[in-house]
């Protein structure tokens, strides 16, 4: 089907560093290169290297600019790049039963298959056809099960993704369980 060209939703309760702490980081980096080239007088140092004797005024802004964002995306990268290692993610394909269509995701291997359900509801509620999830929700209680050449595997609530038997590669099937009425 082609999956190795789509990108994998992550589904996780804590996600990986984002936009904002991208943000954060360049106020900091910003901060720090500005002391230090107000001490250091690192932008003076590099024009004597350079041989030059005048430079425009905005060019120390550009300098603290150009280093705080480099600095900053080269320490973002990093970190998330140690935070979804620490996840151990399993990518998987989802299947859903209401209307056939596929979904190419990531989760941690310890995530309960309750709160994978949970969680890639909200996303798919949040993206588009909310009434016709919502509608079903209130009908059914999802499950997930995987479906390997003729064996059928369903996951307890409470039971984690790897503790399931859900490996890399695998298609899984979101399956609705009538709720009862009280």
């Amino acid at each position: 089907m082609g999956y190795n060209k789509m990108k994998a939703v992550l589904i996780a309760e804590k996600k990986p560093a984002g936009g904002f702490n991208l943000s954060v980081l360049i106020l900091l980096f910003s901060a720090a290169v500005w002391y230090l080239e107000k001490y250091l007088s690192l932008l003076h140092l590099l024009t004597d290297k350079l041989k030059q004797n005048t430079l425009p005024a905005s060019a120390e802004y550009v300098f603290i600019a150009v280093c705080a964002l480099l600095l900053a995306l080269i320490t973002h990268t990093v970190i998330k790049y140690i935070q979804l290692k620490k996840l151990k993610l399993i990518i998987f394909s989802v299947k859903l039963a209401v209307d056939e269509s596929y979904h190419y995701v990531q989760a941690p291997a310890a995530m309960t298959s309750s709160m994978f359900l949970k969680l890639f509801f909200k996303q798919l509620m949040a993206a588009a056809n909310k009434d016709k999830y919502s509608k079903v929700l209130k009908q059914y209680k999802p499950q997930l099960e995987i479906r390997r050449s003729d064996t059928l595997m369903r996951f307890n609530e409470s039971q984690t993704l790897e503790n399931g038997g859900l490996k890399n590669g695998d298609i899984c099937q979101i399956i609705g369980k009538p709720k009862s009425v009280s």
